[in-house]
């Protein structure tokens, strides 16, 4: 007879948080001058106020995608977000995650003449 596979019960742990994290699509949210910080459920865009969530975020490592947006005005005037996109190699605990170096500088104003579109051309208003 075969033995049965040992019971692992932080395997078990970690599996569960995860499914409860991407069951409750959650999202941290930071919002830069203010310093705020919240869980948010990126497709209702309502606040998580959930402590088993809170400590399924800090207690285990995940993979994460990180999402840098600004606001930003032209010379003209015309406002238009820019936004950058990072995936950061391997698994990480939230207390390990930091601003990667060049990422904000991603983000920095086009010069004069750079090419940029506004969001309105995307939306067919010219």
């Amino acid at each position: 007879m075969s033995k049965r596979k040992a019971n692992n019960g932080f395997a078990r742990a970690e599996r569960s948080c995860r499914s409860l994290l991407r069951t409750n699509h959650v999202a941290v949210v930071n919002i830069d001058p203010s310093g705020a910080q919240i869980m948010a459920n990126w497709k209702s865009c309502r606040q998580i106020r959930s402590l088993a969530i809170a400590s399924a975020l800090f207690d285990f490592s995940y993979r994460w995608t990180i999402y840098l947006s600004a606001m930003c005005r032209d010379e003209r005037g015309v406002e238009y977000v820019k936004s950058v996109e990072i995936s950061p190699e391997g698994i990480y605990k939230v207390e390990r995650l930091t601003l990667l170096p060049g990422a904000a500088k991603q983000l920095q104003p086009e010069p004069p003449g750079g090419v940029w579109m506004d969001r309105r051309s995307h939306r067919g208003d010219a």
